[in-house]
């Protein structure tokens, strides 16, 4: 029988007794220190580029992941946060996997396919990366549509090597399925609606965190700051994207 599959996320969906002012729920969330493990993102050919939208948004910011090294070879020796943002972050891109591993000395938990291709599978080439990442005994996540687990090969070797397969696009099971039951109206706390009109590059890259996330209160006239008005707070991240807590 095959391993369950779970869904990958920074965040738990069970949250603690929600706080009573919007200051102890930022609070409350900066002070979670949530496990991070260990990773190495595979991005060969496309970190910075459109189709590295995964590889870069965890790279810019993830409190599941420590990120340890992007693997692409086009951009050896570079700065991960250089090629990004221009600003350094001490995460170096290798040639390839093997490199990435020895030169952070030792196994990382976790290989994230980062890349996110038009046709959503596995070429040929990044199937044997991935197959080379399960015979060293890492953990694979992976967002395409094509699942890992599906794939008799693939998943046999991670049989073998005790290796847990993360297809984040696969559904949940039938019985888990449920339809909209409006429940959501009952919660108290503030909700914070992410926003963006660019979805291949934005989106993913949009969502704040409780460590980024700045209140910046926009007059709805002129635009000007009203840091008394906390009627909504805004996260710009890349061009036309924003944050805005809905109270």
């Amino acid at each position: 029988m095959k391993m369950s599959i779970s869904a990958v996320s920074d965040f738990s969906e069970t949250e603690a007794p929600t706080p009573t002012t919007n200051n102890q729920i930022l609070t409350s969330r900066v002070n979670v220190t949530p496990q991070v493990q260990t990773a190495i993102v595979y991005c060969e050919g496309q970190f910075g580029a459109l189709d590295g939208k995964t590889a870069n948004g965890l790279v810019r910011h993830s409190e599941k992941y420590q990120i340890i090294s992007v693997i692409d070879s086009q951009k050896t020796g570079l700065d991960a946060g250089k090629v990004l943002d221009n600003l350094p972050n001490g995460i170096p891109i290798c040639e390839s996997l093997a490199i990435a591993i020895q030169k952070f000395g030792t196994t990382p938990a976790y290989f994230i396919f980062g890349l996110a291709p038009a046709s959503g599978m596995l070429s040929a080439k990044e199937r044997s990366v991935v197959l080379e990442a399960v015979r060293r005994g890492i953990n694979i996540v992976s967002g395409l549509h094509e699942f890992l687990n599906d794939d008799p090969e693939i998943y046999a070797a991670s049989v073998a090597n005790n290796v847990r397969l993360f297809d984040i696009r696969k559904p949940p099971a039938k019985k888990d399925l449920r339809v909209f039951s409006g429940q959501i109206k009952k919660v108290t706390c503030p909700r914070i609606a992410i926003l963006g009109d660019r979805q291949a590059d934005d989106r993913d890259n949009t969502k704040p965190s409780p460590q980024r996330l700045r209140a910046q209160v926009c007059d709805d006239r002129n635009g000007a700051n009203r840091p008394d008005a906390g009627s909504q707070i805004w996260h710009r991240s890349r061009r036309n994207s924003v944050a805005v807590l809905l109270r």
